[in-house]
């Protein structure tokens, strides 16, 4: 076998490895709690490799939602517990952004300007990317898909990854003093049946 042709499958069978350890990564929806007539969904990675390669840079993703049953309200960047892991520098400089592309359709999108070395060594392995609230005006079974425009490592490479959608079934909960004013006329008709 002639050298070139063996280097360059050697290296086609590296890059094929490389791929694989990085298709482990997962982009998911994880529905939180209904509280009064708010849903909000986490869109959390895994998989990524505890300091080291790879580590996440950028993204730009679409959430996928059925706009007759839910309204956007908010997003939030960032993890509730750990903060924003594309800045683990706290800088403050990556540039975020989040609105409506089209009727069901969110686009969120992040990139960092922290240094790679920076990235590889202080992002955790799994955390949350961005919480969106959704305002709920009517009951039903909400399905969410994630579709990914673009997913890059600290380097700026494409870093594949599969994705896992959620569904979510609601209903619009009465305001607070609704729900107050009918547990007192529960706990009233209760007190007159006792007498």
């Amino acid at each position: 076998m002639h050298f070139y042709t063996f280097a360059w499958m050697l290296s086609a069978c590296m890059l094929l490895r490389l791929d694989a350890a990085r298709a482990d990564v997962v982009l998911q929806l994880v529905p939180g709690p209904q509280t009064g007539q708010n849903l909000e969904i986490a869109i959390t990675v895994s998989g990524l490799s505890q300091n080291g390669a790879p580590a996440l840079g950028a993204y730009d993703l679409e959430l996928n939602y059925d706009p007759n049953l839910l309204t956007y309200a908010s997003a939030a960047f960032g993890d509730p517990v750990l903060g924003d892991q594309l800045d683990p520098d706290n800088l403050g400089l990556n540039i975020t952004g989040a609105g409506p592309d089209a009727a069901g359709q969110l686009n969120l999108h992040e990139l960092s300007l922290d240094p790679a070395t920076d990235l590889s060594s202080l992002q955790a392995q799994d955390f949350t990317l961005a919480e969106v609230d959704f305002q709920i005006p009517r009951p039903g079974l909400a399905s969410f898909s994630l579709t990914i425009n673009a997913l890059s490592d600290a380097n700026g490479l494409t870093l594949p990854a599969s994705t896992a959608g959620a569904s979510v079934e609601f209903l619009p909960l009465p305001s607070a003093n609704w729900a107050m004013a009918a547990g007192l006329g529960v706990i009233a008709r209760l007190g007159r049946k006792s007498k």
